[in-house]
């Protein structure tokens, strides 16, 4: 094989696997809201729609809310539009079901989720399973 011939080869596989890794490139993030301060889960919120602004369909984004970060994912929250608009861009909010379970016992009142929100058994172990397998965890 000539030289030539040789450097176009390379030239061609280099040029396919830049262009390949470009286009496959993804991002996992996982969010964690823990705190029943406004200011941080308004904070969340802010770091959620920067990232899906950032890198749209090639990012995976999770918020996670356990503890007294839970009244975020409450229904009725002053935050339900924003909730809202972030799961229909596909960003996945989950709440603690523990917490819930014992934020019932407490209360006495089952606890309402808002409508785009899911349970996940536990926050802290979700988060854990979900940083095994390569997501990046902020908790601003």
């Amino acid at each position: 094989m000539s030289g030539f011939i040789r450097i176009c080869c390379l030239a061609t596989g280099l040029f396919f696997f830049t262009n390949s890794t470009a286009a496959d490139e993804s991002y996992k993030v996982v969010l964690q809201i823990s705190d029943a301060s406004i200011s941080r889960q308004t904070l969340v919120l802010n770091v959620a729609e920067n990232l899906q602004a950032e890198f749209g369909a090639s990012l995976k984004l999770e918020i996670v809310a356990f503890g007294p970060g839970l009244n975020l994912m409450m229904a009725g929250t002053s935050q339900a539009r924003r909730l809202q608009s972030l799961s229909k861009k596909g960003v996945k909010l989950l709440a603690c079901r523990n917490t819930a379970t014992k934020m019932t016992k407490l209360t006495g009142k089952k606890i309402k989720l808002h409508p785009d929100v899911d349970f996940t058994g536990g926050g802290a172990p979700h988060i854990v399973r979900l940083v095994n397998q390569g997501y990046v965890l902020l908790r601003p």
